[in-house]
């Protein structure tokens, strides 16, 4: 098959250490991957699409740091409005659609395929694709228990609603460099996701 491999940032790309694939620098954000991945697809004509980045996760004692997460869906969770009393409401309850990108699935990749098999081996969940990273308890709770999600990403849903829309299987794995939640910059391993994802990348793991 031919892969398309995405990651939004140059320092993913040095970290992960792919050089044999086509990969694509997507840009963090939304609208940097949906534009950069539309280009890419035009241009590459992938059989399928791999985004690999890092995350920060809502439940370190389930994802703790360097863990593997195959995210299945990803979803808009500040996409909505705020009310006068500061409280937020989803897209879904205002009426804009769920919000809900998802990823393809397994079934559509040959079982001998090596990516198809490295995807088949690892947990798998849903993550919050956002604009603005949690940073307070009391969002990333909201967060977490309005859409019972696992981590917290920039890129995923932005990647999934453009291949689906060209008809193009995704997938995407994220490894988790921090907690999603209280902003403490000096608690995380960028070193320990990267290290992971480079591993099971490269068939070390």
């Amino acid at each position: 098959m031919n892969w398309l491999l995405v990651v939004p940032t140059q320092a993913e790309l040095t970290g992960i250490g792919i050089s044999e694939h086509d990969v694509v620098v997507c840009g963090a954000g939304l609208v940097a991957a949906a534009a950069n991945v539309s280009v890419a697809l035009r241009d590459h004509k992938p059989d399928a699409v791999l985004l690999l980045g890092i995350c920060g996760s809502y439940n370190i004692a389930e994802y703790p740091l360097g863990a593997l997460l195959r995210v299945d869906s990803s979803i808009l969770a500040d996409f909505g409005v705020e009310e006068v009393d500061g409280s937020f409401r989803s897209a879904t309850a205002i009426g804009f659609g769920d919000g809900v990108y998802k990823g393809s699935p397994m079934s559509l990749l040959p079982k001998a395929d090596p990516w198809a098999r490295r995807l088949q081996s690892l947990p798998f969940g849903v993550s919050a694709s956002v604009q603005c990273v949690t940073g307070t308890e009391a969002t990333a709770m909201q967060r977490r228990e309005s859409a019972l999600i696992q981590v917290e990403e920039m890129e995923g849903a932005a990647v999934f609603a453009v291949c689906n829309g060209w008809g193009i299987p995704v997938y995407q794995v994220r490894a988790v460099s921090n907690r999603a939640g209280l902003r403490d910059r000096t608690t995380w391993r960028i070193d320990l996701a990267l290290e992971a994802l480079y591993k099971w990348s490269h068939h070390e793991t």
